[in-house]
């Protein structure tokens, strides 16, 4: 089932002109680029959709679709590692079922890193799997630490946690 679009809308004067770039989504949440914009992400449920973009005509082309280790929502580009991350849900349907959780192992969000390998094929990774912040709608790198933001009823808070290398794993 594919219900969601994206679509490149431009402002001249007073009109307003937009044009559908790209379909077939489930439920699109998400969007982001990089540095010099060429590249466009977006998060659908369990995937992270990455197309080439033609600054000339904001065209989108060679759709690459890459499954998510979970639910993800929302995907922010970080300028000093060139990596996008995204906040994830890991257990969706815990989550609807309760509205006001404790802790628990049931109840687990994280964080999702999105990038290029050394063959340059695009890979996505769980990066951060926490039960402390649940239904998280945000997850984004800043410098070394992985901060996840939830926001909603039962779900409020911010996770600040310090970036580990593999090496010190």
């Amino acid at each position: 089932m594919s219900n969601t679009h994206i679509w490149c809308c431009k402002y001249n004067s007073d009109k307003l002109s937009c044009q559908k770039v790209s379909s077939h989504f489930t439920s699109a949440n998400g969007l982001t680029h990089n540095k010099d914009y060429s590249k466009i992400f977006i998060a659908d449920q369990k995937d992270i959709v990455i197309f080439d973009r033609d600054a000339s005509t904001n065209d989108l082309s060679g759709r690459i679709e890459l499954k998510a280790p979970h639910f993800i929502d929302n995907v922010k580009y970080d300028q000093t590692t060139e990596k996008v991350y995204g906040g994830t849900i890991n257990n969706l349907m815990s989550v609807l079922k309760h509205k006001f959780p404790e802790e628990s192992d049931e109840l687990i969000s994280g964080a999702v890193e999105i990038s290029q390998n050394n063959d340059g094929k695009w890979e996505a990774k769980e990066v951060l799997s926490t039960s402390k912040l649940h239904c998280v709608s945000n997850g984004l790198r800043m410098h070394n630490h992985l901060v996840l933001g939830a926001g909603g009823i039962g779900y409020e808070g911010i996770l600040v946690c310090p970036v580990v290398s593999d090496d010190n794993k």
